[in-house]
């Protein structure tokens, strides 16, 4: 009777061991899935084809409404470029522009939405910064939430339309950064919060008489109304 006892002893201890091997063996299997599956999306969205560029046209408003109702196209826009950066997937990618103001980004224009997209760029090398538009194209989610955690709130959640969260209804990206040098159809820059590949929708020049907040007395900025050429429209790093 005591034999068989510890008979049943080991074998259940045996089979514990081989569950706990399975279940490691599983954790690593997911981790190297999660890694190939990053390195897919990282090489697709580095493609600079001709037709792969044609093809990427960016959804901005894709919630669906009843049929027969007036709402129900969807608004569709062609990235102008892409952004070339350092980092080729969201792991380690800073939350917001002005964190790694050394780090170097650069916009190219795309040949297909301008033959000469040089031309588009005249006159921006008057400005400081620019504010580049974008679409994230690596945020995949089938539904948006309404209230989403940011990671300087620890934990506290919030409106999705009060954060920068990149789980939004319409996933457009918007940040500022500092012009480093325009050459050609390139726009070299420093503050870099995007992934390498995301897809550019526009680009303007951030004017501080008008995009910086109006103060408390609410006056006007002095240039308010008037003629902007020839006034000096940097502003401090």
């Amino acid at each position: 009777m005591t034999e068989n006892i510890e008979f049943y002893q080991n074998q259940i201890a045996l089979a514990r061991t081989e569950i706990k091997n399975l279940r490691q063996r599983i954790s690593a299997l997911k981790h190297e899935h999660q890694k190939e599956i990053s390195h897919i999306k990282s090489t697709l969205s580095s493609l600079r084809c001709s037709k792969c560029a044609e093809e990427a046209t960016t959804v901005v408003n894709n919630h669906t409404h009843d049929e027969g109702t007036s709402s129900d196209s969807q608004i569709k826009y062609k990235p102008i470029g892409y952004i070339e950066t350092s980092f080729n997937n969201k792991r380690g990618l800073p939350r917001q522009a002005s964190v790694m103001t050394n780090s170097v980004g650069v916009v190219t224009i795309d040949t297909n939405v301008f033959t000469n997209p040089e031309h588009a760029l005249s006159g921006l090398e008057e400005f400081s910064h620019i504010w580049i538009i974008y679409h994230f194209h690596m945020t995949e989610s089938n539904s948006t939430p309404a209230k989403v955690s940011p990671p300087r709130l620890v934990g506290e959640k919030k409106g999705v339309f009060s954060t920068r969260s990149p789980h939004r209804p319409c996933p457009i990206g918007l940040s500022l950064v500092k012009i480093h040098s325009i050459q050609g159809n390139k726009i070299h820059f420093y503050g870099v919060d995007m992934v390498n590949g995301t897809p550019v929708l526009d680009i303007k020049p951030y004017i501080p008489q008008y995009d910086y907040p109006i103060s408390e007395a609410n006056e006007r900025p002095p240039t308010e109304g008037i003629d902007l050429a020839g006034l000096n429209l940097n502003v401090s790093s």
